[in-house]
């Protein structure tokens, strides 16, 4: 009894680093995910899509995103875009603002994949709605 209650002044110190393990352990990917902005507690998913295009053998592959597509009106201001890459295996591309994005009403993305790899990212734009 004497051992537990001399103990029980590290299990707040022991939570704090099984937390911190957990957030690390599960946050710990080879995806080259990429976020522009901050999402707020108000805003609201505005768009979101799939991206893929099949691999070239030995080149680079690249597609853009624009949002709102062109038969789309405005749906709102952006404050948060995330670019999730579906390999997760570390052979993904990567995604970059080619034009507009945070503070606007309108962004292209770039995505470029590694030689000989395909484009996967689920592409996800957040913001307050008009």
């Amino acid at each position: 009894m004497k051992i537990v209650q001399s103990l029980s002044h590290w299990y707040p110190v022991l939570l704090l680093l099984l937390g911190i393990h957990d957030i690390y352990t599960s946050s710990y990917s080879l995806a080259q995910n990429s976020y522009f902005g901050i999402k707020g507690p108000h805003d609201r998913l505005l768009y979101i899509t799939r991206a893929r295009r099949d691999s070239r053998v030995a080149k680079n592959v690249s597609m853009e995103v624009h949002m709102p597509p062109p038969d789309q009106q405005i749906a709102g201001l952006i404050t948060y875009i995330e670019a999730l890459d579906m390999d997760k295996d570390g052979t993904g591309g990567y995604a970059r603002l080619k034009e507009g994005g945070i503070g606007q009403y309108e962004v292209t993305l770039g995505l470029v994949s590694q030689r000989g790899k395909p484009i996967d990212f689920i592409v996800r734009i957040y913001g307050n709605a008009l």
